[in-house]
């Protein structure tokens, strides 16, 4: 995983929410909607300022799709903050 600032800091959900949409892209739109529901299901506000951990949503997306995924999806989520 790259070095990044937001590597253990917290993302506000709207952010969160637009770097998975551009990191994540590749598991679909369904897939995708049905991550984020659970994400809210589980208090991350994707539609607010409210902010979220890294290691929180890291630890959510390994529940859903495992360790090896959610460390690629991660590295995906980072480049596309740091692209923001």
């Amino acid at each position: 995983m790259p070095r990044k600032k937001h590597m253990m800091g917290l993302i506000p959900g709207y952010r969160l929410k637009k770097a998975m949409e551009g990191g994540l892209e590749i598991i679909g739109p369904a897939a995708l909607q049905g991550v984020f529901e659970d994400l809210e299901r589980r208090g991350i506000r994707l539609s607010s300022n409210a902010a979220c951990s890294t290691e929180q949503v890291n630890a959510i997306l390994a529940d859903i799709f495992g360790e090896d995924a959610s460390k690629l999806m991660m590295t995906r989520i980072y480049r596309e903050l740091e692209s923001d």
